[in-house]
């Protein structure tokens, strides 16, 4: 497999590229696998990839399904989460399907929240629930709303 190259013989992480124009008039022709092509150029402008957002709807208590489990063979990938607690002071815990934690137990004031902003790169998502596993939130004590950004694939 070749490497993506500069006019210069420099090695380039498409990921940190300026546009996909500089990209482009910086590959060299000789020794690129056109897959790495097609790979850093979805890596730039997401192409493929399918935003998608969903309401964060959880009440007091045990794991909640906030996104449904896939089909089998794919995942949610989690680019952005925004969301407040209600009720009381409590804690939230966000994992998939398979109890795997994407945080430590967090506590959590009421009327409090937080953002985890919307990845600026398609390739880095926050986190990745297992393969056909469901996004979840468990809470104690409060309830907490808000909004996740994700894509399925």
């Amino acid at each position: 497999m070749g490497m993506l190259s500069n006019k210069n013989g420099e090695i380039i992480n498409p990921a940190t590229e300026d546009s996909l124009v500089d990209l482009l008039s910086s590959i060299q022709a000789t020794d690129i696998d056109l897959t790495n092509i097609s790979d850093a150029i979805e890596a730039l402008n997401g192409t493929g990839i399918t935003y998608s957002s969903a309401v964060i709807d959880v009440p007091i208590g045990g794991p909640t399904q906030v996104l449904a489990a896939p089909a089998a063979g794919l995942r949610h990938w989690i680019y952005g989460i925004i969301g407040t607690a209600g009720t009381a002071d409590g804690t939230i815990l966000l994992r998939d399907g398979a109890a795997t934690a994407f945080s430590g137990t967090m506590p959590i004031a009421q009327n409090g929240g937080f953002v985890l902003p919307v990845s600026q790169n398609p390739a880095i998502p926050w986190f990745r629930c297992g393969i056909a596993q469901a996004f979840q939130i468990t809470t104690t004590l409060c309830t907490f709303d808000g909004i996740v950004v994700y894509a399925t694939r």
